[in-house]
Formats: C-alpha cells, sequence, structure tokens
C-alpha cells in the first residue's frame, strides 16, 4: 500500500511543481484579473461536477466485477451527458464564467470517473502519469495561448489541457464499449438504488466543500480584507500538499476498501484505516512547524505576521484532515453519506456561531476552527468505526 501511495504522491507532486513553477512565468504574462476569473470559473466547476456525477464514481472501486464497474463508468457518462444536453442551453445564456464553469465540469466530473476506473484497477501508475500530462498540458496551452488577446488563455489553457486529459484517460481504460442496453429506466433504477451515493452523497459533498470554504468568506466578512488575506496566504501554503497528500492516500484507500467489501470472504477492520506509526509521524509534523514561526515570516516577507502565525495552525487542521481520510474513504463506500451529511451540516452550524456569536480576534477564531474541524473528523472516525465493529458490510449492487 505505501508504494501505491509513494507513485501517487510522486505524479501529484511533480504536477504541482510544474504548475507552481509555471506560476512565476504565468503571473508575468497574465494579469490578477485573469487568475481571478480562472479562479472563480474552477469554484463553479468543482461544484457542479458533484452534480455532474452524482457521485456514482465512488460505487466503482467496490464493483463486484469489471463489468460491473464498466457500467458504472457508461452509467455515469449517460447521466453527465444528459446534464450537458439539457442545462448547457440556459447556461449559454447567462455570463461568460457559468457556461465555461458548466463545460469544465463536465471534463472534471468524467476525467474523475475515468481515474476511479483506474483506481478499481489499481493502475496507480497510469494514473500518477495522467497528473503529469494533465500539469504539462495546462502549461504548455496557457503559456501558448497568450498572445491571443482576444480570449482569456489562462481560462480556456485549462479547459482545453483539461479535454486533452481527459482523451487520455479514456484512451487509458476504454471503458465505452460493454455488453449491456442504456436505457433511461435503467439508469434511473441504478440511480435510486445507489441513493446513498446520488442523494446523501452530492449533498454531503456540497456541505462539506462549504464548510471548507466557509472561513475564507467569514474571516472577510468579519474581521475584513486584511486578516481575510492573510488567511488566504496560509490556506494557499498549507492546503495544497496537504490536499496532496490526502488525495493520494484516498485514491488507494478507494482501491483497497472497495476491494475488501466486494469480497464477502474479506472482512474489512479497523488496523486498515489506522496506523500508529503514520498517525505519529502526523502529530510531529503537526507539532515541529509552531517552532519555526520566524522561518515563515521570512519566506513571507514583511507585512504577513498573521499568516505566519496561521501557517502552523493551519497545518494542523490540516493533519486532522489527513489522519482522518481512510475513515472518510471507508465511509464514503459504506454508503454512510447521510449520517456524514448530518455531521458536516452541525460543522457548518458551529462555524457560523464561531464567527457571529463569539467577538474573537484572528488566532482565537483559527483555534475554534481546529477544533471544529476535530469534532468534524473524530466524529466521522467514530461512526465508520462502529458501523466497522458492528456488522460485515454487504455492498448493494445492482444488474
Amino acid at each position: 500500500m505505501l508504494d501505491q501511495i509513494k507513485k501517487l504522491l510522486f505524479g501529484n507532486g511533480a504536477a504541482q511543481l510544474i504548475q507552481l513553477g509555471a506560476l512565476i512565468i504565468l503571473s508575468r504574462l497574465y494579469v490578477p484579473a485573469d487568475f481571478g476569473l480562472l479562479a472563480q470559473v474552477q469554484s463553479y466547476a468543482t461544484v457542479a461536477a458533484v452534480i455532474f456525477t452524482l457521485q456514482l464514481q465512488v460505487v466503482i472501486p467496490s464493483s463486484a466485477s469489471p463489468w460491473a464497474a464498466k457500467r458504472t463508468v457508461v452509467y455515469i457518462q449517460f447521466v453527465s451527458g444528459a446534464w450537458l444536453v439539457a442545462f448547457l442551453p440556459i447556461f449559454l445564456l447567462g455570463p461568460y464564467q457559468y457556461w465555461v464553469g458548466f463545460v469544465l465540469a463536465f471534463l472534471i466530473g468524467l476525467s474523475t470517473t475515468y481515474n476511479y476506473y483506474l483506481i478499481y484497477l489499481g493502475k496507480f501508475s497510469l494514473i500518477a502519469k495522467a497528473y503529469i500530462l494533465r500539469a504539462t498540458m495546462i502549461v504548455a496551452i496557457q503559456l501558448l495561448l497568450y498572445p491571443l488577446h482576444n480570449i482569456n488563455g489562462l481560462l480556456w489553457g485549462a479547459v482545453i489541457a483539461e479535454a486533452i486529459s481527459l482523451v487520455f484517460l479514456t484512451w487509458l481504460t476504454h471503458p465505452i464499449s460493454i455488453s449491456t442496453r442504456i436505457s433511461i429506466k435503467k439508469v434511473w433504477r441504478y440511480i435510486f438504488i445507489n441513493r446513498a451515493f446520488t442523494l446523501y452523497g452530492v449533498l454531503q459533498e456540497v456541505a462539506a466543500i462549504f464548510c471548507f470554504y466557509a472561513p475564507m468568506f467569514l474571516f472577510v466578512y468579519r474581521l475584513g480584507e486584511d486578516v481575510g488575506g492573510q488567511y488566504a496566504m496560509a490556506s494557499r501554503l498549507v492546503w495544497a500538499p496537504v490536499v496532496l497528500i490526502s488525495s493520494s492516500i484516498a485514491q488507494v484507500y478507494y482501491h483497497r476498501v472497495g476491494s475488501l467489501l466486494s469480497n464477502r470472504s474479506q472482512r474489512l477492520e479497523i488496523n486498515v484505516l489506522f496506523n500508529p506509526k503514520f498517525f505519529a509521524v502526523v502529530v510531529l509534523a503537526c507539532i515541529v512547524p509552531y517552532f519555526l514561526k520566524d522561518l515563515y515570516g521570512l519566506i513571507l516577507g514583511e507585512g504577513w505576521d498573521l499568516a505566519a502565525q496561521l501557517i502552523p495552525m493551519q497545518l494542523t487542521w490540516g493533519g486532522i484532515f489527513v489522519l482522518s481520510t481512510p475513515f472518510r474513504v471507508a465511509g464514503k463506500v459504506m454508503q454512510l453519506q447521510r449520517l456524514q451529511l448530518c455531521i458536516d451540516l452541525f460543522v457548518y452550524v458551529l462555524i457560523i456561531a464561531l464567527f457571529f456569536l463569539l467577538n474573537l480576534s484572528p488566532i482565537q477564531t483559527m483555534f475554534g476552527l481546529i477544533i471544529i474541524a476535530l469534532i468534524q473528523h473524530l466524529g466521522t472516525c467514530v461512526l465508520v468505526a462502529k458501523q466497522i465493529n458492528r456488522y460485515f458490510i454487504n455492498y448493494k449492487t445492482s444488474e
């Protein structure tokens, strides 16, 4: 399992380094407004992609057979295509960024689906290569489109590269042709049977996204743009590596947990999800940064004192997030989305209360967010652990 995580970390890490290194050049070619538009469209696409797939991609790793896994991919293609055909004409009548975000969501949704199919197959080296290709294509096309000043090369570079990446993943997986007839009735029945993913899973994913991004907006709204900017800088530096690590771990665990739950002769045990050595390493990684605050100030320069103080605190939040990753993956595969949704909604209420009912300093507010994150992720871990100890999950499949 460690070797698989290493492969994904290498691919995802290399992809992020390519984009980070290119940022030095791109920031000198494109104006801040271009970056702002790209971030805006990507935020729309992230939320819309959840709707496009109806979270059915989470079903794929625990499929009982390769045929069942491919069938789920085909159903997701059908649903995504239906969303695109039904709503793209409406979005075309609206602002430019909305319909581009809608198309980008379609591409991201299918790319995510094909990645989950590769996770089912255990092809982690191919996933790593796809990450690197995608990052390389994004940077290359953004640079090539810069001379065309009549279009936003930064945005369209990302969209075109995502489309090329999707073609590459399609070529890798060949998931389109299987011996089954597609009909609206069959797809609707499949969506209904898997409503733990298509209903509660979608709502839970959207709630989780809101829980993550809410502090960013509330820091600005309650404490001012300067404090919000300090928080945003710390968040940008911390969460890129945190997401890199957690997403790599998650993909391996989707394969591992899905394989165990699809094989009724094996049982999912707590020791599969909790590794004491890994726990100790992450806890140590959360403690050490508190002794390096002067280093952050030196790196960021003058005027970023608050961000330097927030960085180790955000790393603690990130550490909690990473440690809970195997349990969150198991919870999704075990169809516990409704309970996870309840936890996330409760957390959202706590975040609102933290900002609006208490008059705290930025550091105190960040400490409150850490406590809330601990409640959220510890609650998820306990919930999943209790379900594992209570019974051997019998994953539902439909023919």
